[in-house]
């Protein structure tokens, strides 16, 4: 598309998590760490579509984040039934 320098393209983790301890170190996890870690008063809302797996990876390296982000997810089986959903279950940890 030749907009390498307009938009960063940010690699995740190419698997889900191995269990619910361990993280996987990407740059996406990183730059949620980066971005929630700024020393700015607005607040930081994070819009995930798919597995959760770079939020989660970015929490569990750096649990404080939780403090300073909102998290919006796209995702999920139908309210109120619910259902799998596999984006959903990727990371069940």
């Amino acid at each position: 598309m030749k907009i390498e320098d307009e938009v960063r393209i940010l690699h995740g983790a190419p698997t889900a998590l191995p269990d619910e301890n361990t993280p996987i170190d990407s740059e996406g996890a990183r730059f949620i760490i980066e971005e929630a870690m700024k020393d700015d008063p607005r607040p930081l809302f994070v819009c995930n579509l798919g597995a959760v797996t770079n939020l989660a990876s970015a929490y569990l390296m750096k649990p404080e984040i939780v403090e300073r982000i909102t998290v919006i997810w796209i995702g999920g089986a139908p309210y109120p039934t619910g259902g799998f959903e596999f984006n959903q279950n990727n990371d069940y940890y």
